[in-house]
């Protein structure tokens, strides 16, 4: 796994707590957002029963992650998006304090 913080030096440690779960949630909405729109982009005409990626990529919580299999279903919409982006760069987050 590639570590996202290398180069940055960052120090957010300091920060109150309530701002850093804002922070971290703003990254966690930008990388839902960056992977709807590429989802929307890779895909072909032809999606059969999956909902349309513009309605995912617009109309959807980006709190949350759709399973794209099932994205049409109310329930598909977990884990949070914040839960995936911690799961995936805890590291990098903890290494620039957050």
């Amino acid at each position: 796994m590639s570590n996202i913080h290398e180069g940055i030096h960052l120090d957010l440690s300091s920060i109150p707590k309530r701002q850093k779960k804002a922070i971290v949630k703003f990254m966690a909405r930008i990388m839902e957002d960056s992977y709807r729109r590429g989802w929307e982009h890779g895909l072909n005409e032809d999606i059969g029963e999956v909902e349309h990626p513009f309605k995912l990529r617009f109309f959807r919580s980006l709190d949350k992650c759709p399973n794209p299999k099932t994205a049409k279903q109310k329930d598909s919409m977990i884990p949070i998006t914040i839960d995936r982006l911690y799961a995936e760069y805890q590291n990098s987050l903890q290494e620039i304090g957050l």
